[in-house]
Parts: C-alpha cells; sequence; structure tokens
C-alpha cells in the first residue's frame, strides 16, 4: 500500500514501495513527504548543524558499515565517485546548476548486521536515523543537509524522506520551497556487491543477473533518491485517474524518461519541464558543477616535522585514518594524521575557508593541543582528545604560509579528517 502525498506515516506504514516498471521489481523504493507541520515560509537558519562543513545547503554523504562487517577500500572508492557522478548528471541536465556535498566518510555503525537488518530490513531506516542524530545531525530539525547513507549489507533497499514534504501539483513546482530542508537518503549497495565481484556490469541495464545488478542502476537509484529529498514525487503521482481511479502506470518510453522514474536508464536519463524548473528554484542548486574544494593533501607541503602521515583516496597503497569517539569509529579517506610536529603549506594569498573534522587517531591515546596558524598568528588552538571528531571551520584569508601543529606526548596523533580549502566566494554563494 503506497503512502499518501502528504499523510505522516506511523510505523507500521513503513513499507517498501516499487518503482513502477514491467521490469522485476528487486529494488524497491521507500518515498514519504510531507511528515513535517512547519510552514514552508519559514526563514532558513544558514548556520545550522553541519558535519565540519561550511554552513552551504549540502550532500552529506557516509558509507556506512554495520559494527560487525569489514570496511572495504574498494567500496568507498566506488561510492564517492558514484555521488560525483551523480553531481554532475544534475549540473549536465539542469544547464550548469548543481548541489554541493561533503568529502565522503565510512561510518562503522555502534549497531550489528542482525540489528540493522531485524523488521524484514526495516531497522535501517529507525536506527540510523537516531544514530547520526545522537553524532549532532539530525536531518529533520530545519537542517541544511541531505544525509546520504550508503549502506553496506542493506541490500537492494532505497528510500528517501523530505523534512518539508514534496510538491502537491505540477503547478507548484519551482514556486514553492519543498524538499528545500533537510533530508535523508538510504541506499543499499548491493550492486556494488555485483560490480566488485565481477557478476554485475560496469555499464548498461542489461548483462548482469538482474536488471538493478549494474552501476548505472546504483548511480540512478542516489539520483533519484535524492530527487524525492528535493521535494519530487514519481511522476505517474500527477498522472489523470482512469474510469476506475487507477493512474496509469509511467511509461518512459511514451511520457518521458525521467530519472524520478526510470532511474535504470542513468546516465541517459533526464528530467521532465517541471522537475528541472523546481529543482534550479532550490537553495541547494545554487551552485555550478566546477571543483568543489582543494583537498589539503593533494597540495605539496613545503616543509614538515614530526610524525606526518597523508591520507588521499585513489592513491595507491594509501588508507584511511579512522578516528575514535563516534560509533564503532569514523574513517577519512583524506587525511593529515600529525603526531608532535608541524605540516606547512605555501598559500597564494586568496582568500580560503579552511575546513575538516578534528579528532584523535583510533588507539593514539592521550590528548594534545593542536593548532592552525597562519602567517605565524594563531587562528584555533583547541585540546583533542578521545571524544567524536569536532568541526574545525576558519578563515584564511592574504597569508602566504599554512601551518598545522600538534603538541603532545607519547603516540598522540590528531587526524584533520577530509581537510579541504574552499574558496570565500563559494563558501558565499546561496546565503543571502
Amino acid at each position: 500500500m503506497g503512502t499518501a502525498l502528504g499523510e505522516c506515516p506511523q510505523g507500521d506504514q513503513l513499507k517498501l514501495l516499487a518503482p513502477s516498471s514491467t521490469l522485476t521489481l528487486l529494488l524497491p523504493v521507500l518515498v514519504i513527504y510531507g511528515c513535517s507541520s512547519a510552514p514552508d515560509n519559514r526563514v532558513f537558519d544558514l548556520g545550522s548543524s553541519g558535519s565540519g562543513a561550511d554552513a552551504r545547503p549540502r550532500v552529506i554523504p557516509v558509507y556506512v558499515i554495520p559494527k560487525d562487517l569489514e570496511f572495504d577500500r574498494d567500496r568507498l572508492a566506488l561510492n564517492a565517485a558514484a555521488v560525483e557522478d551523480v553531481r554532475q548528471w544534475y549540473s549536465r541536465v539542469l544547464g550548469g546548476q548543481t548541489f554541493r556535498y561533503d568529502p565522503i566518510v565510512a561510518q562503522q555503525s555502534r549497531h550489528t548486521f542482525a540489528e540493522l537488518a531485524a523488521d524484514d530490513f526495516q531497522a535501517w531506516w529507525p536506527l540510523l536515523i537516531e544514530e547520526f542524530r545522537d553524532h549532532g545531525l539530525p536531518w529533520d530539525e530545519q537542517s541544511d543537509f541531505k544525509l546520504l547513507f550508503l549502506v553496506q549489507g542493506a541490500g537492494g533497499w532505497a528510500g528517501g524522506d523530505s523534512e518539508n514534504g514534496g510538491i502537491d501539483s505540477v503547478a507548484e513546482a519551482g514556486s514553492v520551497s519543498k524538499g528545500d530542508l533537510g533530508g535523508v537518503v538510504l541506499i543499499g549497495d548491493s550492486s556494488l556487491s555485483g560490480i566488485l565481484s565481477g557478476a554485475c556490469p560496469t555499464t548498461g541495464i542489461t548483462g548482469g543477473t538482474v536488471w538493478w545488478c549494474n552501476w548505472d542502476t546504483y548511480r540512478g537509484t542516489i539520483a533519484h533518491e535524492l530527487g524525492h529529498t528535493w521535494g519530487i514525487p514519481h511522476p505517474d503521482a500527477f498522472l489523470t485517474p482512469g474510469p476506475d481511479g487507477e493512474r496509469s502506470a509511467w511509461s518512459c518510453a511514451d511520457l518521458g524518461n525521467t530519472v524520478m522514474q526510470c532511474h535504470w536508464g542513468f546516465p541517459f536519463d533526464s528530467l521532465l519541464s517541471y522537475e528541472a524548473s523546481h529543482f534550479r528554484s532550490l537553495r541547494f542548486f545554487q551552485y555550478d558543477g566546477d571543483e568543489q574544494y582543494e583537498m589539503l593533501v593533494d597540495i605539496p607541503p613545503a616543509s614538515k616535522s614530526g610524525e606526518v602521515v597523508f591520507h588521499r583516496m585513489h592513491i595507491e597503497q594509501s588508507d584511511v585514518a579512522w578516528t575514535d569517539g563516534r560509533g564503532s569509529g569514523t574513517a577519512f579517506p583524506w587525511a593529515v594524521a600529525l603526531g608532535n610536529g608541524s605540516v606547512f603549506w605555501e598559500l597564494d594569498t586568496a582568500c580560503y575557508g579552511l575546513v575538516a573534522e578534528l579528532g584523535r587517531q583510533r588507539g593514539a591515546g592521550g590528548t594534545a593541543a593542536v593548532f592552525v596558524i597562519a602567517d605565524r598568528d594563531t587562528l584555533v588552538a583547541q585540546t583533542v582528545g578521545g571524544g567524536p571528531p569536532s568541526a574545525l571551520s576558519v578563515d584564511i584569508c592574504g597569508a602566504r604560509q599554512l601551518e598545522l601543529a600538534v603538541r603532545g606526548q607519547g603516540r598522540f596523533r590528531a587526524v584533520f579528517g577530509n581537510p579541504r580549502l574552499v574558496k570565500q566566494a563559494d563558501m558565499s554563494q546561496g546565503t543571502d
């Protein structure tokens, strides 16, 4: 039974809804709208909670691993590539406009696979929402972010929920801000398991064991579910009912090859005109497809002292940096792990925001003082221990030298997780 547009389902109503298709339906989709009584003309707070990033509206992608499953670096790399492909796809079909996202993190959940997969796989949804709320990421409190859970072991499960609902008619598209608050998406990664094992092809909708078993459909599912969080339902919701009161199934060939119904056609599908109009109107889509930021670890340092390790995604032999204090551990694919010492970079005197998450490397122990210094001016001085990683965001304008420094004892090592330089002009976009 479907969930009616605008209704708030009770716990026993959170069932899997399958997309309309003549194909065998093995990738169910949960879509929930309208579960907030807040008015649509609210004032947005652009300084609300985030994940170690500036306050722009954005997507926060998380590769989630149940507590008792093994982290898979290849799976993390595929998920990172999938999110960027989706961002670039939206830029192409919207004539240059797209969304921003934080660099992906890997999160070992505090829950086991059995706990998350309980209740016929329905437990993934509430348990992960509760866990990340405890981590400081409540997506449904006038939030500026969409949480994107890419979950190992969740099979072909996919679903999305928007804080301030979705449009109720084609006429509303682009004229209301529905979908412009927080949201949450959960994507099961069974397609990645098949791709990594060689059972699923890396392109096309045929050749795998089942229709969803390929790289294109996996990316299309991410684009589809994010689209629901931005306020767009399946297009058949707006078809005229027949004499029996039922709506016809959507025909991708005859009515439009939209990713909001035909996501297995990614990246060759598109958007209907009203869907595109609505996306372009949202504050989440006030960015272009250019590079979002420059990862600090990709810039060669001018000098360094002490024990320092650079972690870089896609670099052979590189590994992620794990930190203490959040669930069963948080891993950053780009990181500076620094013991007692300093790292220096030369800058070009432009204005940047330095954004990162700051924590203690897992297994290091102890505490230390951590500093961010620009041209010998201390911008940040913070004690780091075993708590959860904390957000670090500081403006650096006109400086010629940037220094990250740690003053600790023993085997302590601080982790600057996903450290990146964001141009100030980019940081100010969408905040008016």
